[in-house]
C-alpha cells in the first residue's frame, strides 16, 4: 500500500503537469528531449565543462569549482552568479541544439541554487517561465541531482525578507 503525497508532491506534479500540457517547442522542450535519451551524470557533467570552457571576454566573471556540489553544499551567491552569466552567454551563442541545451542546463542549475542556498530568483523572467524550466531541468537530471531544481520549484521568493531580487 502506498502512502499518500505531500503538499510538496502534490505542488511538484502539478508544476510538471503545467509544463507537459504547456506550448510546444520551448527551448526546454529540446533539452527534455535530448536529455530522457541520455540522462546520466556523464552528459550532465559534459554541459557544465563547456560552459565553464567558453570564452566570453576578459570582463566576465570567471567559473570557479563544480556546480554539481551545489545540490548538497551551500555555494557562494557569486559563484552562482558568475556560471549564470557564462550559461547565459553559451546559451545565446550556441551553434547548434546540443549546446543550447547543455547551457540552458546549467542555467536552469545556477536559477535552482540560488532559490535554493539564498531564496533569490536571479532572473527576469517570470516564475511561470522559471517553474516550467526547473520542472524541465528536474526530469532532464538523473537522480540526485534532480532533487535540486525539485527543491526550488517550492521556494517562496515573496517569503524570503529580502524580496528575491532579480538579475537580467
Amino acid at each position: 500500500m502506498t502512502e499518500p503525497a505531500s503538499q510538496d508532491e502534490l505542488r511538484v506534479a502539478s508544476k510538471l503537469l503545467a509544463l507537459a500540457a504547456g506550448p510546444a517547442l520551448r527551448p526546454v522542450d529540446f533539452l527534455i528531449a535530448e536529455a530522457q535519451s541520455t540522462r546520466d551524470e556523464a552528459w550532465t557533467r559534459r554541459a557544465f565543462d563547456e560552459v565553464a570552457r567558453i570564452d566570453i571576454g576578459t570582463s566576465a566573471p570567471r567559473a570557479i569549482g563544480m556546480p554539481l556540489a551545489w545540490n548538497g553544499d551551500a555555494p557562494l551567491l557569486e559563484s552562482i552568479e558568475a556560471w549564470r552569466v557564462r550559461a547565459k552567454f553559451a546559451f545565446e551563442s550556441a551553434e547548434d541544439v546540443h549546446a543550447r541545451n547543455g547551457a540552458l542546463l546549467v542555467y536552469g542549475w545556477c536559477i535552482a541554487a540560488a532559490l535554493v542556498h539564498f531564496g533569490r530568483l536571479l532572473t527576469s523572467q517570470s516564475r511561470e517561465d522559471v517553474d516550467q524550466l526547473l520542472a524541465g531541468i528536474a526530469t532532464a537530471l538523473p537522480e540526485p541531482l534532480a532533487a535540486l531544481p525539485r527543491r526550488a520549484l517550492l521556494v517562496d521568493v515573496d517569503a524570503h525578507e529580502d524580496g528575491g531580487g532579480h538579475a537580467a
